[in-house]
């Protein structure tokens, strides 16, 4: 529709910066449960086209200490 959902992340970096396009299109949301149970994130970096986060979309992110 209007714009990328993040989904789910499986990565391992303490440092994610999630981009404001993906393939031209704007990363408009944070899916539910997308983060959920990530230990190693410490840092979050959203674009300013963020504009929800679903449902425990960080859960369980017991490291997260910094969300910009």
């Amino acid at each position: 529709g209007n714009g990328i959902v993040i989904t789910n992340y499986t990565g391992s970096e303490t440092t994610v910066t999630v981009p404001d396009t993906i393939q031209s299109m704007p990363v408009v949301e944070i899916g539910e449960r997308a983060f959920e149970g990530n230990a190693s994130l410490r840092e979050i970096n959203l674009p300013d086209t963020i504009t929800k986060i679903g449902y425990r979309a960080f859960a369980g992110c017991a490291s997260l200490k910094t969300m910009n």
